[in-house]
């Protein structure tokens, strides 16, 4: 539905200012646009991810309650488009926030296979990678990710992953 898309992207929007409030607005306008429409895969993966830019910049008054409502988002994204590749990467992000990094290599590795230029896959598939110690692959994959998308506005985060890999590899 044409409506439910356009309320995603005001949430979208909100999401990007990137404040604890615009967020909290950034969800209100997600959760109506997935009830307009329960099959809008983007507005549910923003939505996810909304719940981990709480907890990476603890904006979050309760991050155990957060974690919960991540979590619990993650299912019910499974529920609604299983095979989905964004559906892959946001439960991923839900199992790093977790410390599960073995099933969030396993949900790349399934967003991959669905979608093998999902820029978002390779790129925290390259991050997943090089917490987990397998620095080269991980810089393979932030390459690819940066190739797929050079003009990227997460090409900072890109290079600052692939820098700790460089330096957890010893190359000062």
């Amino acid at each position: 539905q044409l409506d439910a898309w356009r309320i995603a992207l005001r949430g979208v929007w909100h999401f990007h200012r990137c404040t604890a409030d615009d967020l909290r607005q950034a969800r209100s306008y997600l959760q109506r646009a997935i009830e307009q429409d329960p099959e809008l895969a983007f507005a549910r993966y923003v939505l996810i991810l909304s719940h981990q830019h709480d907890l990476l910049n603890q904006w979050s008054p309760d991050p155990r309650a957060t974690l919960s409502e991540m979590k619990r988002a993650g299912i019910e994204f499974e529920r609604k488009a299983p095979g989905d590749p964004w559906m892959y990467v946001a439960t991923a992000y839900t199992a790093v926030a977790l410390g599960d990094r073995s099933d969030a290599e396993g949900r790349l590795l399934e967003a991959l296979q669905v979608d093998a230029n999902s820029i978002q896959a390779h790129s925290l598939y390259g991050q997943v990678l090089a917490m987990g110690g397998q620095c080269d692959q991980g810089l393979h994959e932030l390459g690819l990710a940066r190739t797929l998308s050079p003009r990227d506005p997460g090409t900072w985060a890109m290079l600052m992953t692939s820098s700790l890999a460089h330096f957890a590899a010893g190359r000062y």
